[in-house]
This record gives structure tokens, sequence and C-alpha cells, in this order.
């Protein structure tokens, strides 16, 4: 990844049923939601294309389902169903920051709206391949690693001398770690 470069989406003005009392789940009332995506735009910026980005009208239409959907108590709940929901659709977004607002909460006093804001990251895990066979085994592995729907780096194979049994051949091993 080049840089962290950002994508907004603010205000997005949705109407659900959310909320701890019951009046809240029977009338419902608007609101807004802030996304924040972390993801690498050169390619974006460079190609022109939207298949190197993230589709706009995509993370809208994933938040309002969200917000529109089955009723929750804490709007907590919700902001954490739309970034989980958008760090595993679109693999691109390292980060998601989310802020849901409750336009017109039912709480006695003088104030504009609440809200809720957090962020979620995207995992990195490492895996280890080793083969006690020839490359072709570790070299299968790992294109179909490669070719599942996770975003994946790979450092090139390595050879390691066999451990405690001097009288095998050498190892192959490899690095791989998703992003």
């Amino acid at each position: 990844m080049r840089s962290i470069d950002k994508i907004y989406v603010n205000n997005m003005a949705c109407y659900g049923y959310h909320g701890v009392l019951p009046e809240e789940k029977k009338i419902g009332q608007r609101f807004l939601v802030d996304v924040i995506l972390e993801t690498d735009l050169y390619e974006a910026g460079r190609t022109d294309r939207l298949g190197e980005t993230i589709n706009y009208a995509e993370v809208y239409q994933i938040t309002r389902e969200i917000v529109e959907g089955p009723s929750r108590d804490l709007i907590e709940s919700v902001a954490e169903n739309i970034a989980e929901s958008l760090l595993r659709l679109f693999h691109q977004a390292m980060v998601c920051r989310v802020k849901v607002t409750k336009t017109d909460p039912p709480i006695a006093g003088y104030y504009d709206s609440v809200a809720v804001e957090i962020t979620r990251k995207r995992a990195t895990a490492y895996i280890g391949l080793g083969s006690n066979q020839i490359s072709v085994i570790a070299g299968t592995t790992c294109s179909k690693l490669w070719n599942c729907s996770i975003k994946l780096k790979m450092w090139r194979l390595y050879a390691a001398l066999p451990f405690m049994r001097p009288r095998l051949t050498d190892r192959l091993n490899r690095v791989i770690f998703s992003i």
C-alpha cells in the first residue's frame, strides 16, 4: 500500500427504528451516517477507472440497508454492523470509520443530537508455508491461496536446510500475509 488516502461519504440520511424506548421502535426517526474509508487511491487516480476504487453508491446502499433494516437497541450496534459489512465487502479498505447520529433522541434537555463514532481496522494475518516435498507443492498451495477472495501479498520462496534430519533434501518455505 502506497499511502493512506480517504473516501468520505457524509450525512447519509436514513429512517430507522433503533433505540431502547418502545416509541423509538414504533415511530422511528431519522439517522445521519458518516463513513470514512482509508485505502490506496493511487491506481484510481492514475487510471480513472471505477474498478480501482470503492464505489460510493454501494457504500450508501449498504449503509441504508443496515440503518433501515432490523431494529437494534443501540446505535453502537448499527455502527458496528456498518463497519463490519463495509470491510468485508470492500477488500481495498484498510480502515473504516463510522459515525451514526440520532438527530432527535427522546432525551430531556437542549442539544443538537447524539452520536457514536467507531473505527475498525482490517486484521493482518501472517502465514508461513513449508513443504517437505518438491517446490511444486509449495507453489500450488500458494497459487490456490492467491486466487482466494482475500487480498494477499507473498514473499518469494526460500530454501531452508532440513531441521534435525540432515539426510533429507532442502525444504521450501514462503511467508504470506493478508492485507
